[in-house]
């Protein structure tokens, strides 16, 4: 794709994308926008965590889920664990007005009709794998918290500035199309792949790069056979609970792995995996990061 297709790609498909959202969501009560600052608020989700600090709501979260780790004032928040594992108890203990889920969430979230009997506001929030989803869910978060108008000018003019300055450097910078392989390390030391339809590969296409098994959905362990043939020239992976990089011996011991260009020449890209892949306010700066270190020297 020419630089020039790429920018007005995207520009069309963000003014699209304001376009859409410039009606408020159905049932959006401006009458929200005069909540007492005190309003209590969980959110079972990084990336809604995030968005909500990023519109200037933060101290209304009295608690979050594990994925919640960006900003760091987070770690000082009660963590209900994983949302497919809560505990309704724990949760109605926090007080909480409002929960904030993502639409996508919803199948692993048992205890909802619990809380929604509890007199608790449930909130589900669609998300997409977009540069623009902050945004759009921004727009929906104005029915449920007093979401400032100027909060979401300069949400936009963010995610307008960092996607320019990506669009900048994979017209200056970028060649050819890296064939990456992104890996998902699970407990036990399993990994699997990241196929088609998975936030990752979404990225490594904004970043310039293809992943190198694009011929399945989702996430699936593959044979040896499968990780030599498709030769991948860097291998991505999340980094780890405290930010550490996965352990080399780890990475050698999947088969076929000691075998492909990227793992010969030690290249090996490791990012925060929320940072990455949850397409909030950052995600277009950390498209810009991987295109960095997929094209750069």
């Amino acid at each position: 794709m020419s630089g020039i297709w790429f920018r007005f790609a995207f520009g069309f498909g963000f003014i699209f994308t304001l376009m859409s959202c410039a009606g408020e969501p159905a049932g959006s009560g401006r009458e929200h926008r005069d909540k007492a600052e005190s309003l209590r608020v969980v959110t079972l989700s990084g990336f809604l965590t995030e968005l909500v600090y990023a519109l200037g709501h933060g101290d209304m979260i009295v608690g979050r889920d594990v994925t919640s780790t960006y900003p760091e004032e987070v770690a000082d928040l009660p963590d209900m664990g994983h949302v497919s594992r809560l505990n309704a108890e724990g949760l109605i203990a926090l007080a909480p007005d409002l929960i904030l889920v993502e639409e996508r969430q919803l199948g692993s979230i048992q205890i909802l009709d619990h809380l929604r009997g509890a007199g608790i506001e449930i909130a589900v929030i669609p998300s997409r794998l977009h540069f623009a989803n902050s945004l759009h869910a921004a727009r929906h978060l104005r029915a449920h918290l007093p979401v400032a108008e100027d909060a979401i000018d300069q949400l936009a003019a963010r995610l307008e500035r960092d996607s320019q300055a990506l669009a900048d450097y994979l017209d200056t910078s970028a060649t050819g199309t890296p064939a990456v392989l992104f890996l998902y390390a699970r407990g036990g030391g399993h990994m699997l792949v990241g196929g088609a339809g998975t936030a990752g590969h979404v990225m490594i296409e904004k970043a310039g790069g293809r992943n190198a098994l694009a011929s399945f959905d989702n996430y699936r362990a593959v044979s040896a056979e499968a990780i030599v043939e498709a030769a991948p020239e860097h291998i991505l992976m999340f980094s780890g609970k405290a930010g550490e990089a996965p352990d080399a011996k780890a990475l050698s011991a999947v088969p076929g792995m000691e075998l492909t260009p990227a793992y010969q020449a030690g290249r090996l890209i490791v990012m925060d995996g929320h940072y990455l892949t949850s397409f909030g306010p950052r995600s277009a700066r950390a498209a810009l990061e991987l295109a960095q270190k997929l094209h750069g020297p």
